[in-house]
């Protein structure tokens, strides 16, 4: 955190966000309260991945952000690819194109990859929208 501060005294960092790290290490137990104990500067926004099939976020970032007044930029929303149809997947074997191999060797998806991708399909037919279109709606916060 000391180097980090002296960055932004320097001018050469605006604000200073953490990116994957657990809520404890980030709140009141580690680094930001020890910005406040030491007259530095504290975390002001918080990355990390969140979509319907990786939820810990909900649990643990998001309070930990409100609690913080922390600002939150998702990334992942999309799975890595991994929230298909099964239409698209059979079309991926068929034609050699496969997908992304990101967080796993493997580009199929695993069974419950799949069961979310048919449960998000359906909630996406109802509302007339392409399951790409409605996967990154999911992480919306209404607020601390």
């Amino acid at each position: 955190m000391n180097g980090l501060h002296t960055l932004v005294q320097q001018g050469r960092v605006l604000y200073l966000g953490i990116s994957d790290s657990p809520a404890w290490i980030v709140s009141k137990l580690k680094c930001n309260q020890y910005a406040r104990d030491h007259g530095q500067t504290p975390f002001v926004i918080y990355q990390g991945a969140w979509n319907v099939m990786s939820r810990d976020f909900e649990r643990d970032i998001i309070p930990m952000a409100c609690v913080e007044g922390m600002a939150l930029a998702p990334w992942n929303v999309l799975a890595s690819g991994r929230l298909r149809t099964d239409a698209e997947e059979e079309r991926r074997r068929q034609t050699g194109q496969k997908g992304r191999t990101f967080l796993t060797s493997e580009w199929e998806r695993i069974p419950l990859e799949r069961e979310t991708s048919l449960a998000l399909e359906k909630v996406a037919n109802e509302v007339a929208l392409h399951t790409s279109q409605l996967s990154p709606s999911f992480p919306n916060m209404d607020g601390c």
